[in-house]
């Protein structure tokens, strides 16, 4: 007995569904818009300045130089040392003020370091009120 292939073919009929055209109106915003012609508003001018003030900068009357600020800081750094050495409680307000004293930022500029500098002679004042 000898088996044979067996195809079975199916046949399907698709019946088509026709649609008559409907007519769609279309939104007219959705229309291709009409041109609007734009009326442009006059703009002012804007009014330039005429010249530009000059700023001069005022020198500072007492501004130490760099090697006297220098000189200063260590001199209040050792006076600061040396009176808390002898009674370490009269020092303690005194350091993080003389810590305050950035001195790499206080050399940039000469407002900067006369404004150092009165704050580092007022705490070798009081360093120095402490041990006569």
């Amino acid at each position: 007995m000898s088996i044979l292939p067996v195809v079975l073919v199916a046949v399907v009929t698709v019946k088509a569904h026709t649609v008559a055209p409907v007519q769609i109106d279309v939104d007219p915003i959705a229309q291709r818009p009409s041109r609007i012609p734009v009326r442009r508003m006059p703009t002012k001018p804007t009014p330039r300045p005429k010249s530009q003030p000059q700023i001069q900068a005022t020198p500072v009357v007492n501004a130490p130089t760099v090697e006297q600020l220098a000189k200063l800081y260590m001199k209040v750094g050792r006076e600061l040392k040396d009176a808390a050495e002898i009674d370490r409680n009269a020092t303690i307000d005194l350091w993080p003020r003389y810590r305050w004293v950035n001195f790499m930022e206080a050399i940039r500029t000469p407002e900067k370091r006369a404004a150092a500098a009165v704050v580092l002679e007022k705490l070798l004042e009081e360093t120095q009120k402490l041990h006569p």
